[in-house]
């Protein structure tokens, strides 16, 4: 009896009559897709697994935060004078135990070249490190080393991720106003550049501000490219592929880079040499790129009905189909332009997005928690992360 009174969530009932009207007139329209090419052909196969293996470089992109920025051991640099010594006998004597940013203040110079047995070791006041070494026998040139972010500066490294993913929310968005305004293949390859630039200045950035601004720009050409690439994908389909493509084929691709990125960091443990490859990861499919068509429903939504025949020629051809090209009258409705404050106009849609945005936001912060926080439990971190994908 009191389930009975609880108010009931309905995305439906704030519906208004023009919401209800433009179903009614939309739900009998044609598809160009699947009346002139079918659901699925050659052509569209191709594209799906060209977008499918895409993804790999994508998700090496989006999780090898992982492996450039561990938490790697650290201790006050071991002077020239000083490489006789064992690393444990030297911070033995220049730090306190468990001390890697303080050392003492002694005058070093007085015992260079002195065996450690001889040297009578006392406890004396500390100072600040203004150098360090590390230990590279598993990463090298990690971003902890490259710009000393350790002691106060440690929670940079922690900065540098949200910083990345801070740049995925701006350029998801900004890839929706671009391939609605100019295109679905135009915005692709924009983003693939900006893509390979920003992940080659990321590699040889000098310093850590110039790394910053180059992470933010790859996450927003990493999953603003994602986005475009799904929606020309589910384009090119009929309504029946639609999962298909979406699911086996791009998430399929995102699978494959997420259980490889562990292989690929242990053979390529050095940082620089592991942002180099993912920022070149798109360069072998730029060519496939730059010969797809564009959405043949985007051209038509922009009534570009022309340039619409001759992408569907070029598909048909491709696919051997040899029939007459249909477009309807009612794909071309004056009403089919809107913009990104529809979303908000009416009750209704203005729910629905609010929970999709929220859905989304709570499943990535989960997923990305998760996958690039996982607890080491003292095992090989390559086979955490790999077992991680597995899940």
């Amino acid at each position: 009896m009191v389930l009975k009174n609880l108010p009931r969530f309905d995305l439906i009932s704030d519906r208004t009559d023009e919401e209800e009207d433009y179903e009614e007139k939309t739900k009998d329209d044609k598809d160009v897709v699947a009346d002139n090419l079918g659901d699925i052909g050659r052509y569209q196969l191709l594209v799906g697994l060209l977008f499918a293996i895409m993804e790999i470089p994508h998700g090496w992109c989006m999780l090898m935060h992982k492996f450039i920025s561990p938490n790697i051991e650290h201790w006050c640099s071991q002077p020239e004078s000083y490489q006789d010594w064992t690393v444990e006998q030297w911070r033995n004597f220049s730090s306190p135990d468990g001390d890697s940013c303080n050392i003492y203040a002694r005058n070093y110079s007085a015992y260079a070249g002195e065996a450690f047995n001889q040297i009578d070791v006392a406890v004396i006041n500390t100072v600040p490190c203004d150098k360090w070494d590390y230990d590279t026998t598993m990463f090298q040139n990690t971003i902890m080393e490259k710009f000393n972010l350790v002691c106060e500066d440690k929670i940079m490294t922690k900065m540098a991720s949200s910083v990345f993913f801070a740049g995925t929310g701006v350029g998801v968005f900004i890839a929706g106003l671009l391939a609605d305004r100019f295109g679905r293949k135009k915005t692709l390859l924009l983003f693939v550049v900006i893509f390979m630039l920003s992940g080659i200045s990321s590699a040889l950035a000098p310093t850590f501000e110039l790394w910053l601004a180059a992470r933010f720009l790859w996450g927003f050409a990493s999953l603003g490219l994602r986005s475009v690439k799904i929606v020309l994908a589910l384009e090119l389909v009929g309504s029946s592929w639609r999962a298909i493509v979406c699911v086996a084929f791009i998430e399929g691709g995102w699978t494959l880079g997420y259980l490889s990125l562990p292989l690929v960091s242990w053979l390529l443990p050095d940082a620089v040499s592991l942002q180099f490859l993912v920022a070149l990861g798109f360069l072998p499919f730029a060519p496939f790129l730059l010969l797809i068509t564009e959405s043949p429903k985007w051209l038509l939504a922009t009534n570009k009905r022309e340039e619409c025949k001759k992408a569907i020629q070029r598909i048909m051809k491709f696919n051997k189909i040899n029939k007459e090209i249909t477009l309807h009258d009612e794909c071309d409705r004056k009403d089919s332009s809107g913009n990104f404050f529809d979303l908000f106009r009416t009750p209704y849609i203005r729910r629905v997005t609010i929970v999709i945005s929220l859905a989304w936001f709570a499943l990535g912060t989960l997923y990305f928690g998760l996958s690039l926080h996982m607890p080491q439990f003292d095992a090989n971190i390559y086979l955490i992360f790999f077992l991680s994908g597995l899940v």
